[in-house]
């Protein structure tokens, strides 16, 4: 069964995933594919591991790893990490237990909070994990799926960012279990420069609360 690296990169962060890259041909389990988006910009990366590029005009947004992901093993790794040698090694383990569930290394526990902003807390990957933990809602940035039993690219998306509470709906909705896999505190390390920041996501959230609340909320009642 073939196994899938999927990266969405900026244009701010061609250095950083060229090292995520690198990373990946480390691996002591190798992808067989990395499928590379370009969002808005051209640029070929040096690997010995296959790349499948996606260039868009445009900055089309996260949504995008997963409406082009491969049809077995899939793995969505951030721009801004740099993967341990293990890693993909032990995120199929991961998987292997789960097999029917979506997984990742950064996960989310419920506060039973009405309030999105403090209805969550983080579970950090570069915090230890000694056993797998059942999530409400995980960090897609570091997931890990089979595709042939959950079949994602199918899914619709009502925003092409937040992907994290729309996959959280989605997973409640259709009866999907969500793991944060256990795994080492160096299992993956995070690139937190103010330059490769400067178009984080998160930073934007306030722009878009209302939206986040409104997801949020559907997802309290389902669960």
């Amino acid at each position: 069964m073939s196994i899938e690296v999927n990266i969405a990169v900026q244009i701010n962060r061609i250095s950083v995933a060229q090292r995520l890259i690198d990373s990946l041909n480390r691996q002591t389990v190798k992808p067989d594919l990395i499928t590379v988006i370009l969002q808005g910009f051209d640029h070929l990366f040096k690997s010995a591991i296959e790349i499948n590029y996606v260039r868009n005009t445009t900055n089309k947004g996260a949504a995008e790893r997963i409406k082009n992901c491969g049809d077995h093993i899939n793995l969505i790794i951030d721009d801004d990490f740099i993967t341990s040698p293990k890693y993909i090694e032990t995120a199929l383990d991961g998987l292997q237990r789960n097999p029917d569930s979506i997984c990742s290394f950064w996960g989310f526990k419920y506060l039973n909070n009405q309030d999105y902003r403090k209805g969550w807390a983080d579970l950090e990957s570069w915090t230890n994990f000694d056993k797998d933990v059942k999530c409400y809602r995980l960090g897609l940035g570091l997931s890990i799926w089979n595709e042939q039993v959950l079949n994602l690219r199918q899914m619709e998306f009502d925003r092409v960012n937040y992907n994290d509470m729309q996959m959280a709906v989605h997973c409640a909705k259709n009866g999907i279990d969500m793991f944060l896999l256990a795994h080492p505190n160096d299992i993956c390390q995070h690139i937190d420069d103010e330059k490769i920041q400067s178009n984080a996501l998160w930073k934007d959230e306030v722009n878009h609360m209302l939206y986040l609340q409104s997801k949020h909320q559907q997802l309290i009642e389902l669960i």
